[in-house]
């Protein structure tokens, strides 16, 4: 392996000198993701009730149903890179199944292979955008997926690098 390098960390058990690229776990050879610490918007500790539930789908004709629940300004005029992490604080009661702890996405109710509610993030050239998901089958067994009074912890981090591509 080249050894034209600033700080390489290697693998458990990998000798960094001799580590091949899939031994080594960083090298600052490579770019890597950037936070501009000038931008406030760069790195975000956000508190989110869920007040109002967002829509269920019908079911039948609708089984998906997409709802933007939260957005903010990134003060980029490209699509950045994300990285979010979810705690949710307080899950809707009597739910059998959520993901306290995740990141980028997860599950924040549901009751069957059928049915679940799930939130994640995006961002386009402008914003930054919050989006549950909610999905049903009730002739397979799914049920609503009520969220109203869920609480989340959300930490987003805006990363300098332009996704759009151009």
């Amino acid at each position: 392996m080249d050894n034209n390098y600033g700080v390489k960390i290697s693998a458990p058990g990998t000798n960094v000198k001799f580590g091949s690229v899939n031994d080594i776990t960083f090298n600052t050879k490579y770019p890597f993701l950037k936070i501009d610490t000038q931008l406030p918007t760069g790195f975000q500790s956000i508190n989110l009730s869920i007040i109002n539930d967002p829509p269920e789908p019908d079911g039948f004709i609708d089984v998906d149903k997409y709802t933007v629940i939260y957005q903010f300004k990134h003060g980029y005029s490209y699509t950045p890179s994300l990285e979010t992490l979810f705690y949710v604080v307080s899950p809707f009661p009597g739910v059998p199944y959520y993901q306290q702890y995740f990141l980028d996405s997860g599950i924040l109710s549901a009751h069957t292979a059928f049915d679940g509610a799930s939130i994640y993030a995006v961002a386009d050239n402008t914003n930054v955008y919050f989006i549950v998901w909610k999905y049903y089958e009730p002739g397979l067994g799914g049920q609503q997926n009520p969220l109203s009074g869920i609480l989340l912890r959300i930490s987003c981090h805006v990363f300098v690098d332009d996704l759009s591509g151009a």
